[in-house]
């Protein structure tokens, strides 16, 4: 009877380390993909930022050509 009970509880402590052993591998791979997903919004943040750096170039550039065609379009008329 004690050897049984000893038995059951190996194969429960190996049942409970195999499965702590399995969490702590998901842990693992769960902090990759977060690092993984972390780069890549920053990267998409630098995206984003770059394409509102080139909205506004653009827009000032539009602002400057319009003021341009005002002028000339003044000038003609004078």
């Amino acid at each position: 009877m004690v050897n049984r009970s000893l038995s059951r509880n190996c194969s429960g402590a190996d049942s409970h380390e195999r499965e702590k052993r399995l969490l702590l591998d998901e842990v693992v791979q769960l902090k990759k993909e977060k690092e993984l997903l972390d780069r890549s919004l920053l990267n998409k943040d630098a995206e984003i930022l770059d394409v509102h750096q080139q909205l506004e170039a653009t827009s000032a550039a539009a602002r400057t050509a319009d003021n341009r065609i005002r002028l000339l379009d003044a000038q003609v008329r004078i």
